[in-house]
């Protein structure tokens, strides 16, 4: 249940910052933080949300690299500025946009739940290594010397300003998952050892 209010809660707050961000920032600013939205809040929360689902039937379900490399791909593609200008000719294209980038979203939390019950080190990677890649992205926002998105960016401090919030995102998210994976493995693997006898130890 408590899932399923998550979902909810996550989808309200997406809905929210879709409506309002674009009256207090710029376009490029609104649309990356659409972006962070569907991707870090509603993605993670349905994943969760459907982790015990039958999509375990489909072989590729909890494939990890599989699901790492599918949403960076679906991720750099809109994000170069042919992608998003292809996303701003019609309110249809800026849908494909967003439910790519959703739905491959959903797919890398799901798997990264499912692959930290058995193999954390790994989950924990493919976060870091997911989040290098957007921080990478972001910092290229934030120290272009030029507008990068001329179709969206109303000024290169909206350009940078979409990096920044960027760059503060993924350390909340993707390292801050990967963080808790790891310290709940050393945790368990703690509270799981068995302490050696008195009587042994002292021989």
């Amino acid at each position: 249940m408590l899932r399923v209010v998550g979902v909810i809660a996550s989808a309200c707050l997406t809905y929210a910052v879709f409506e309002l961000a674009p009256e207090f920032l710029g376009m490029l600013s609104a649309h990356m933080i659409t972006h962070i939205a569907l991707m870090s809040v509603l993605a993670p929360a349905v994943a969760l949300a459907i982790v015990s689902s039958s999509l375990a039937l489909w072989p590729l379900a909890n494939n990890l690299p599989a699901a790492a490399v599918v949403q960076l791909a679906v991720f750099l593609s809109w994000h170069t500025p042919a992608g998003l200008a292809l996303a701003m000719v019609s309110p249809f294209a800026q849908f494909c946009m967003h439910a790519m980038l959703l739905v491959s979203a959903i797919w890398f939390w799901r798997s990264v739940v499912t692959t930290a019950r058995d193999a954390p080190w790994w989950a924990a990677g493919a976060l870091i290594l997911t989040g290098k890649i957007v921080c990478l992205v972001a910092a290229l926002l934030v120290f272009a010397p030029r507008l990068l998105y001329a179709e969206m960016a109303a000024s290169p401090a909206d350009q940078q300003l979409a990096g920044l919030i960027m760059l503060v995102a993924c350390p909340a998210t993707y390292i801050g998952a990967a963080t808790v994976i790891v310290a709940r493995w050393l945790f368990a693997s703690t509270a799981g050892a068995e302490p050696r006898p008195r009587a042994a130890a002292m021989e």
